[in-house]
């Protein structure tokens, strides 16, 4: 990862206009439900578990 510089963040975002956040929109969505889907959590968590078994084993 990076990084957060919150204020060139706020900077940034500020400097947008309606349209192009609308226009980021769909990819922004798209992108959060592929990082923090129910089935991604599931599997990750279930492989973690899974690893801590076979450690013990």
């Amino acid at each position: 990862m990076f990084p957060l510089d919150e204020e060139a963040l706020a900077t940034l975002l500020a400097g947008l206009d309606r349209a192009a956040l609308r226009a980021m929109r769909p990819a922004a969505r798209a992108a959060f439900e592929r990082r923090f889907a129910l089935e991604r959590l599931v599997r990750e968590l279930a492989g973690h578990v899974h690893a801590l078994a076979a450690n013990r084993l």
